[in-house]
């Protein structure tokens, strides 16, 4: 007999996992964001209803942002985590 297969809720980290179409959105995100100039900053809210999948894109646009994050050119708050404290 074969196991069944259960249902994973884990938000995507990388967009080989991506099985509904949201790294497109989250490339876009990603490379308007690399254009904007220091020291202009900008605040990005993702709306949308549970399980719509608000933290993969967030994790997805942070994926393709890496770089810049490594290289210290972008900078990001998770809002959320400040009222987690």
């Amino acid at each position: 007999m074969a196991k069944p297969q259960y249902f994973n809720d884990a938000p995507i980290q990388k967009p080989e996992d991506d099985h509904f179409g949201i790294d497109n959105f989250a490339q876009m995100i990603a490379r308007s964001l690399k254009t904007i100039k220091s020291p202009v900053g900008v605040t990005i809210a993702i709306n949308g209803r549970w399980g719509s999948g608000k933290t993969c894109a967030a994790n997805l646009v942070r994926y393709h942002l890496n770089d810049e994050i490594q290289a210290n050119k972008i900078g990001i708050i998770d809002f959320d985590r400040f009222l987690n404290q």
